[in-house]
């Protein structure tokens, strides 16, 4: 009489681990209507960044940024606000021109990027997925960011 072990084989292979089931991400419906949400406002703000002429603010930066660092600082030294966003906008003329489409395209960049930097600051924090699928989707949806990454 033979006796088998619990778990062992008749064949004489050793019976190996129970195959895991995958672990397939649940898609659910407030994920996927957060999804839509961010890329209706990523498509929002890339369309209509080129819609509209400069206003007199825009122009007045673009001028300032148009000469070199030194003309920056010069104007930069009447203005009320700090000279970040100048500087910035000063290197990305540098890289790409005055044009108007590449210039908001600096705005359009950052505005996406306070996108992604509210998902990834919120993992680090005990919100729910849920909570952070909605705070994402309305970071991207709020009409002041939509606004303001589309001017320089």
């Amino acid at each position: 009489m033979t006796i088998v072990a619990l778990g062992a084989s008749t064949t004489g292979r050793q019976a190996g681990p129970a195959p895991r089931p995958s672990r397939r991400p649940r898609v659910d419906l407030v994920t996927v209507l957060c999804l839509a949400v961010v890329v209706a406002a990523v498509v929002v703000r890339i369309v209509f960044a080129t819609n509209q002429s400069y206003w007199i603010d825009e122009i007045f930066s673009v001028d300032q940024t148009s000469g070199g660092y030194r003309h920056l600082l010069d104007v930069g030294w009447t203005e009320v606000h700090t000279p970040l966003y100048t500087t910035l906008l000063w290197a990305w003329q540098l890289v790409g021109g005055s044009g108007t489409a590449w210039t908001r395209l600096l705005s359009v960049l950052t505005g996406l990027a306070t996108i992604v930097v509210a998902e990834l600051c919120l993992r680090r924090t005990s919100v729910s997925v849920l909570g952070r699928r909605l705070a994402v989707a309305l970071t991207a949806a709020g009409g002041f960011g939509i606004v303001y990454a589309q001017e320089v």
